[in-house]
C-alpha cells in the first residue's frame, strides 16, 4: 500500500496521500515510490532492495500531496502525430456515464482514437450512444477524442479471455478479437477528421 484517503484527509477522485514512510514523485508522468516501499518481486532479484520503484502507474501529485492515477504506462498510446494518450483516461470518462458498460480505446500509431463500446442497455440506440461520445469528447483535448466507435453486441466480461480476473481489459486479446471492426473504423469513408 502506498497511499490512502482518511476520514480527516480526503480528496475525491484521488488515491489519497502517501503513507508517512514513503515519498511519491512523478517523472515523465510515471509515479515513483521511494522509501521503505517493498522488498521486491519474488523470483526477480533485480527488483530486490531498490530505493526507488517505478510503479508503471501514470499520474500526478497535487500541491497538497494527493495522488491521482490516470492509467498504466504500458497502455500508453502514441498517435501517428506523436501525441501521448492514456486510453484509460478516455475510457474512464466514457464509463463515468453509467449508460456505457464497456469502453476500450485504441489509436496507437493512428491519426485518431477509436473505441469499442458496449451499452448497459442493449436497447439503447446508436444516436444516444453518439450523444454520450460527443459529450465526453467536448471535455477532451482534440488529440484524445474518440472519432469513430464500434458497438459491442455483448459485454467483454461474457467473452473468454478479453478481461482479467479483476475486470480490466486484456488489450492485445481485444485488438486481435476485434481486429476487423477496429480496421473498419479507420477506413477513409468513415474518418471524421
Amino acid at each position: 500500500m502506498v497511499s490512502l484517503n482518511t476520514r480527516t484527509e480526503s480528496a475525491s477522485g484521488t488515491s489519497g496521500k502517501a503513507l508517512p514512510h514513503l515519498t511519491v514523485s512523478v517523472r515523465n508522468g510515471e509515479i515513483l515510490v521511494s522509501g521503505n516501499a517493498m522488498l521486491g518481486y519474488a523470483g526477480q532479484p533485480d527488483s530486490w532492495g531498490q530505493q526507488t520503484i517505478e510503479t508503471g502507474d501514470m499520474g500526478r501529485v497535487d500541491s497538497q500531496g494527493y495522488i491521482t492515477i490516470s492509467g498504466r504506462s504500458k497502455n500508453m498510446l502514441i498517435s501517428s502525430f506523436g501525441r501521448n494518450i492514456n486510453p484509460e483516461w478516455v475510457e474512464s470518462e466514457l464509463v463515468a456515464n453509467t449508460v456505457i458498460a464497456d469502453a476500450v480505446v485504441f489509436g496507437d500509431d493512428r491519426p485518431h482514437c477509436v473505441a469499442l463500446l458496449c451499452p448497459r442497455d442493449p436497447q439503447l440506440g446508436d444516436a444516444a450512444m453518439q450523444s454520450i461520445v460527443d459529450q465526453v469528447n467536448a471535455g477532451l483535448p482534440d488529440y484524445a477524442r474518440v472519432v469513430n466507435w464500434h458497438r459491442l453486441q455483448q459485454p467483454l466480461q461474457s467473452q473468454a479471455g478479453l478481461v482479467t480476473d479483476n475486470g480490466r481489459p486484456v488489450r492485445p486479446a481485444i485488438a486481435v478479437h476485434y481486429q476487423q471492426a477496429l480496421d473498419s473504423l479507420y477506413q477513409p469513408q468513415q474518418a471524421l477528421l
